[in-house]
């Protein structure tokens, strides 16, 4: 995964729905003021794309996985659903 610091808005979103909850925000601020988000063990990120589904800035961006095989749909929140259909296998 691949965090553009300086869109974060630092809401905190992706952190709450990481499955390997290695998402936090850091004690710096980016070029918005704003505390952003760091990955503290990028070894374990699986590269699910969750967090990249839940961003609403597009701060995050995620390998494409072929089929999307490691995302779980179950998982996203009912208020993600938009994207749901990007997810589906061709």
């Amino acid at each position: 995964m691949k965090i553009n610091i300086d869109q974060c808005m630092g809401c905190g979103n992706c952190i709450s729905h990481c499955p390997k909850h290695l998402l936090q925000l850091s004690t710096d601020r980016n070029g918005r003021g704003v505390r952003h988000l760091v990955n503290i063990n990028e070894q374990e990120c699986i590269d699910c794309g969750i967090c990249e589904l839940m961003c609403t800035a597009g701060a995050i961006t995620t390998p494409i996985h072929s089929g999307h095989d490691l995302i779980d749909p179950k998982a996203i929140p009912p208020h993600a659903g938009c994207y749901l259909g990007s997810l589906s296998k061709a």
